[in-house]
């Protein structure tokens, strides 16, 4: 199954996007702001990746994993409802990893997604288990940082 996520411009609040499945499914996608692809701080640079289910024991149930990904490990697609920049106080779920939801708007005061564990059973459920090949873009009005 192919997918792509096509990334709206970084904000310190995170990375906002829509996820799109090939058969048209879509849902919304949040991601670490820009921080040069430095671990734990960053979202992924764009690009195309291979993504296989595991079983994660951190978050004890089934994920999508990316693989090979440029100087980083462990990138995992998963549910959670902020992705700001923690350094400046803000709120994140991740540590480099893309959520999903069906919703955006404020959550606690911070902007983010929610319903998201039904966005990642959705995901798990339309995909069958099978692995993804997942095309991260950057938006089109662009962002310098993101290029």
């Amino acid at each position: 199954m192919r997918a792509t996520l096509r990334r709206e411009a970084s904000t310190d609040l995170g990375t906002f996007g829509r996820f799109t499945l090939e058969d048209g499914w879509t849902c919304h996608s949040l991601e670490l702001p820009w921080r040069d692809n430095r671990a734990r701080r960053s979202c992924i640079p764009a690009g195309s990746y291979r993504a296989a289910l595991s079983f994660s024991p951190k978050f004890e149930r089934p994920m999508y994993e990316l693989a090979a990904v440029p100087d980083r490990s462990q990138i995992l697609i998963h549910a959670g409802n902020h992705a700001g920049d923690v350094t400046l106080g803000l709120k994140s779920d991740v540590e480099g990893c893309i959520l999903l939801g069906l919703t955006r708007g404020s959550i606690g005061g911070q902007l983010g997604i929610g319903e998201s564990r039904a966005a990642i059973a959705r995901l798990i459920d339309l995909c069958q288990g099978q692995p993804l090949t997942l095309k991260i873009e950057e938006a089109t009005h662009g962002n310098p940082a993101l290029s």
